[in-house]
């Protein structure tokens, strides 16, 4: 008999849970929570004003637990957040950043290290489904493919990380209108950490110029700058594998990116602010632009099939006559390496 009160009420409940939800979808639709699961949504609601107050005592204890050592405890009070207050985004910031970043560190061995950074990269992403207009979490996840993936190249390019990444793109172009800035990774795998990231801080500064013509935010001025950075690394690591004249190929797309930058940086804007911004980012861009321009420069002599051809390209790039350098790179004759490989070792190479 107790048995079947306990089944009574255990439908009770869940018919309960499931009206809660029904009624409240639109309120859910209403405060722009449609990402967020029903019974999410339904938890947040039963709590009511505590909600605050709940989040405030987690985020307090995943602190201290995180001070102390203690990870996986700051990580599961992280979590309990996130399902309390999906909306948080430093929440979902922190707990990417302590997955990839601190219990990753103290993993045992490479392949546990890269499981807990996948880790990381799969919290920021279900931060991203749950707040789709916030361009810091798609720019902190760049970050993460930039800065952190750069341990992992072997393993990140083994992955196909499409089936992951172009559903986030996919709405940033339904929410901008922006094809370009936000178009698919190509499926399967082969993708590097930095073409990733590039791809996903272009997106960040299509959803940071929509919340801008919105009145909603901004994009920080220096994430057009991390566009350019990407490809420049991205040279490099082929530069460092041997493979020089797609290096080269690669240093092209980092200047065209920095004559972008410079555009963007002369143009003028009515908010003051920006415009700081921009006068501040001057001596970034010019020291960066030059230095990528000197190298591809220097590069092409060693792969070129003669003097002339070498004289002719390097002087293109140097004066940035892109189209012309890379029609000259494309004539028979180039060697694609250069017969060395570059001075840097990579954490996850031999």
């Amino acid at each position: 008999m107790k048995a079947r009160w306990l089944l009574l009420g255990g439908l009770l409940a869940l018919g309960a849970a499931q009206g809660i939800a029904w009624l409240a979808a639109p309120q859910r639709e209403a405060a722009g929570l449609t990402a967020v699961p029903p019974g999410e949504f339904a938890g947040t609601l039963l709590l009511g004003g505590f909600r605050g107050l709940a989040c405030d005592l987690l985020w307090l204890r995943a602190v201290n637990a995180k001070d102390a050592g203690r990870y996986y405890e700051s990580v599961a009070l992280t979590e309990a957040i996130t399902r309390v207050q999906p909306r948080f985004l430093d929440v979902w910031q922190h707990l990417a950043h302590d997955l990839a970043y601190n219990i990753g560190f103290h993993a045992d061995g490479a392949e546990q290290r890269y499981a807990w950074f996948v880790a990381g990269v799969r919290a920021n992403i279900r931060g991203i489904v749950r707040n789709p207009e916030s361009e810091r979490l798609l720019r902190h996840l760049a970050w993460m493919f930039h800065h952190k993936g750069d341990q992992f190249h072997r393993q990140i390019e083994a992955h196909d990380w499409a089936r992951e990444i172009n559903p986030l793109l996919a709405t940033v172009r339904a929410l901008t209108g922006d094809r370009q800035a936000a178009a698919d990774l190509p499926p399967g795998p082969g993708h590097s950490n930095f073409a990733i990231a590039h791809r996903l801080y272009t997106a960040a500064i299509a959803l940071g110029e929509h919340a801008k013509r919105r009145g909603t935010g901004r994009v920080p001025a220096f994430v057009r700058r991390m566009v350019a950075h990407t490809l420049d690394a991205d040279g490099n690591r082929l530069r460092n594998r041997g493979e020089h004249w797609l290096a080269v190929q690669r240093w092209l797309d980092a200047c065209e990116v920095w004559d972008e930058v410079t555009r963007w940086m002369h143009a003028v804007d009515d908010d003051a602010q920006e415009m700081q911004a921009r006068r501040n980012a001057e001596i970034v861009v010019t020291r960066n632009e030059g230095r990528v321009r000197r190298k591809a420069a220097e590069l092409v002599y060693a792969l070129a099939p003669e003097a002339t051809a070498a004289s002719l390209a390097a002087a293109a790039i140097l004066e940035r006559r892109w189209g012309e350098a890379r029609q000259l790179l494309a004539q028979p004759g180039w060697k694609r390496t250069a017969g060395q490989v570059g001075q840097v070792v990579w954490l996850d190479e031999p």
